[in-house]
């Protein structure tokens, strides 16, 4: 029995609530284990160039080193654009190689509670925690710098 034909019959059998959550579970598993995958590509790249990617140019970053299984480069698997930080994240700096890469999560909005957020030196991808605004507020088109670079 295949895994579509198992969460059909599931469904049918009155289960839906419970294929709903698994499928939940899995969709964050699959964009925990991406943004380690971009992670990998960051430190990569970082290596090479000398320089991190930065909102404006992480689309075409993805483009050229993610495969996306025909999703829009730069955009998480809830069609989200990435958010990533090179400079300041919840109010401290980032040191120099250090980064922040942030998917806003299934609800699809900013500074809640099931973001995911993968801080590049420690390796580790989290969910978020209730925060004080610090991040791109409710509302910032993407590809807008937040907060103004200050260099």
């Amino acid at each position: 029995m295949t895994l579509t034909a198992f969460f059909l019959l599931m469904m049918v059998s009155g289960g839906a609530d419970l294929c709903i959550g698994m499928l939940d579970a899995v969709g964050l598993t699959m964009q925990k284990m991406e943004l380690q995958e971009l992670g990998v590509q960051i430190e990569q790249s970082y290596a090479e160039r000398g320089w991190l990617p930065d909102q404006d140019s992480f689309a075409q970053f993805c483009a050229e080193r993610m495969k996306t299984g025909g999703r829009t480069p730069g955009k998480d698997r809830w069609g989200t654009v990435y958010w990533i930080e090179t400079v300041r994240f919840e109010g401290k700096a980032l040191e120099e190689s250090e980064y922040v890469l942030v998917s806003a999560g299934p609800d699809r909005k900013w500074r809640t509670k099931d973001d995911l957020v993968y801080r590049g030196k420690s390796a580790s991808v989290f969910l978020r925690r209730p925060l004080p605004p610090s991040g791109p507020p409710a509302g910032t088109v993407p590809g807008t710098i937040w907060p103004p670079r200050r260099r």
